[in-house]
């Protein structure tokens, strides 16, 4: 995480990278971009950077926005942080934080009190093999190189573990490659039932031989748990707290033993797993994946990366390697929401399951059609209970009640 400030005179550099081929020369890089060249930032690299000459100050995230950076203008110094909340309580109430774009590189002059945005350009999608086959194999290519490189020798890696196929496949691909990992489940467990991920999980480890920790909750656990999702987020939006629950469940068991966790985050809007997808049909299917791409810094990224760095882990993204993403949306809309005339069925994320089955991932996993991740481990269902119990009728003012008491 990176967090500071430049005022005129000061100089400096404030990173948050994590770079998979070389780690790039700062100065360097800083000159580049003052220069113009922001292609410079083309890099192989999660990064958030803050640069300063004294004079000109340079804020700047990598492009899909895997790593957060917020910033605002406070008595004519810029402040930056990695975590909004930091920036809202070092500040009065008056500056306005914001997020800066992933696709917009700022620019702040102190001399001139002027501050100005760089649009950037996004990755732009490959022109596919034009046999499946050749861009199956291809695919898998793609999927060891994002892993093997995200990987370090000697060092144990968790994986958040669901027993859905991407989960699954990334899991089956660190084995393939010799890694040292564990996978980290989570769910609620209460009255005799337990969440649907806890019970596919076990079965996935037992049948490809993974090593699985599970971080199992009882009903009494979760409003605890609920307090401290809202105090990391500072926002009580429903599906952001749903989906945050199992991921602090699973990185809090996590943070014993690595300092690196795996998520499949991505894969659904690389390969077309949402119901949204599904809606959009094959005509707009690839432009549909696209606007969720460009999207996931706001909705998806912000959230796992600020609940990852509470329990002080690093959370890696294979799905989301640059050539991995160019790949993926140049492939035919076809080769990903896939309609089987023999069962009328649509199958989601095809190319990408058959790809898992291909390495030996068990059929029955690669084909599972898993739920979100709020209803799969049963935080959902949790909170609907609590809601009750404290007399709201929805989940949202439960949340907002909850988060006033904070």
């Amino acid at each position: 995480m990176i967090s500071g400030h430049f005022c005129e005179g000061e100089a400096g550099v404030r990173a948050d990278i994590t770079c998979y081929e070389g780690v790039p020369d700062l100065k360097s890089l800083f000159e580049e971009v003052k220069a113009g060249r922001i292609e410079a930032l083309d890099l192989d690299c999660d990064y958030a950077f803050a640069f300063s000459d004294g004079v000109v100050v340079v804020l700047v995230r990598d492009v899909l926005g895997v790593r957060p950076l917020w910033y605002t203008v406070h008595d004519y110094c810029i402040y930056f942080s990695s975590l909004r909340g930091e920036l809202r309580r070092r500040l009065p109430v008056s500056a306005e934080v914001k997020a800066l774009n992933p696709r917009e590189l700022l620019l702040f002059n102190f001399r001139e009190r002027e501050m100005r945005t760089v649009r950037r350009r996004f990755f732009e999608a490959l022109s596919p093999p034009s046999d499946f086959e050749v861009a199956k194999e291809r695919l898998r290519e793609l999927l060891f190189d994002a892993v093997a490189k995200r990987l370090e020798q000697g060092r144990r890696v968790g994986v958040l573990f669901s027993g859905g196929v991407d989960s699954t496949l990334l899991a089956m691909i660190c084995k393939h490659l010799g890694a040292d990992f564990v996978c980290y489940a989570a769910g609620v467990s209460w009255s005799g039932t337990e969440a649907e991920d806890l019970r596919w999980a076990r079965a996935s480890a037992g049948l490809h031989g993974f090593e699985l920790e599970e971080a199992v909750v009882r009903f009494d656990e979760v409003e605890p748990l609920v307090k401290e999702v809202l105090k990391i987020l500072e926002e009580p939006d429903v599906v952001k707290v749903g989906v945050a629950l199992p991921l602090l469940a699973a990185c809090r068991l996590a943070a014993r033993d690595v300092s690196v966790v795996f998520s499949g985050l991505g894969s659904e809007e690389l390969f077309a797993g949402y119901e949204r997808h599904r809606a959009a049909g094959l005509e707009r299917l690839n432009e549909a994946c696209l606007e969720g791409l460009l999207s996931m810094h706001e909705r998806d990224l912000y959230r796992d990366y600020v609940v990852a760095a509470a329990q002080g882990l690093e959370l890696r993204l294979p799905f989301l390697d640059r050539r991995l993403v160019t790949f993926a949306l140049g492939l035919p809309a076809a080769w990903k929401l896939h309609c089987d005339i023999d069962s009328s069925g649509v199958v989601s994320k095809y190319i990408l399951r058959l790809v898992a089955a291909s390495v030996g991932v068990n059929e029955a996993v690669a084909l599972r059609r898993k739920r979100a991740a709020q209803y799969g481990s049963g935080f959902d269902k949790a909170l609907k209970k609590l809601a009750k119990q404290h007399g709201f009728k929805r989940k949202s003012d439960y949340l907002m009640a909850l988060s006033r008491q904070l």
